[in-house]
């Protein structure tokens, strides 16, 4: 099962349960690099996360700009949010400190939302 490593750009609260979304940080042959979004899902509802889909050790939450290692079962495979990935729901999530510097991170300009 995946580990994926993301640059969280959002978080929002909606009656208690969170949206997370970020870009994959990829890092190969000591190289960054921005990849595709990621938003973790859980499976019930409509993909929202509860707190405890969500916590990072000693119960924090993740904030934006944190980069998180998020474990995660599968691509939930939709059409219309491709972003979607299903969360592990029994395994922390990890904030990891990087140090150097980040890629740029370019504003997407899809041609269709």
């Amino acid at each position: 099962m995946p580990v994926k490593r993301i640059y969280i750009l959002a978080n929002s609260v909606k009656n208690s349960e969170h949206c997370i979304a970020g870009r994959e940080l990829i890092e190969r042959n000591g190289r960054r690099s921005f990849g595709e979004w990621i938003r973790p899902v859980s499976r019930h509802g409509e993909g929202e996360l509860s707190w405890s889909d969500c916590r990072l050790p000693y119960g924090q939450l993740p904030k934006v700009f944190d980069v998180v290692d998020v474990p995660l079962e599968a691509h939930e495979g939709s059409i219309c949010q491709p972003e979607n990935w299903f969360i592990e729901r029994h395994r922390p999530w990890r904030r990891v400190t990087i140090e150097g510097e980040f890629p740029e991170l370019i504003v997407d300009s899809p041609q269709l939302l």
